[in-house]
């Protein structure tokens, strides 16, 4: 086969046996242009049918409708408003946080109050007052710290500067 020009649709030469062409063409070295010759030789004489290959697996849905069954999500539904957290049925079933969130905002399901109630926030204030940090007092009622600081934040509580963490290092 001779490359003469562009390589064009109305060729019937495959693609290796194009860059077998072009690799002889541009191989200085006589042993490789043998080798390629030996190769293009080979490559005219296998006949690959690819109708004749075995069709690839269905590729797997990332749907989560089509991934759960609906007794699946049922249940799912279920374990949340029987009152478990977001978390536990992020273990549960092996989904991401979101996927959880998604699905139970689709069903209609009405999500919990997901802040500090207002007796834990008199606690949360009263503790900060006496000088534990927002992370400590996170902890303590099982919330993020920026959790426990929005609800003192906005119960009025008066914030002290900050004293460590990223900012206060980089100042």
């Amino acid at each position: 086969m001779e490359l003469n020009g562009r390589y064009s649709k109305r060729t019937n030469t495959s693609r290796p046996e194009i860059m077998v062409a072009v690799l002889a063409r541009y191989a200085r070295e006589h042993q490789l242009s043998k080798e390629l010759r030996k190769t293009r030789r080979l490559l005219r004489t296998i006949d690959v049918d690819r109708r004749s290959a075995p069709p690839l697996p269905p590729r797997p849905s990332f749907k989560l409708t089509q991934r759960l069954a609906p007794a699946v999500i049922a249940q799912l539904i279920a374990d949340y408003e029987a009152g478990r957290a977001t978390d536990d049925l992020v273990a549960k079933y092996s989904l991401s946080h979101g996927s959880v969130l998604r699905m139970l905002h689709k069903h209609g399901v009405a999500m919990r109050n997901q802040g500090l109630p207002a007796e834990q926030i008199e606690q949360a204030a009263q503790l900060y007052q006496d000088g534990l940090s927002v992370a400590r007092i996170g902890k303590l009622f099982d919330v993020d710290g920026t959790t426990a600081w929005t609800a003192l934040k906005k119960a009025g509580v008066q914030m002290r500067p900050r004293r460590g963490g990223r900012k206060a290092a980089q100042r």
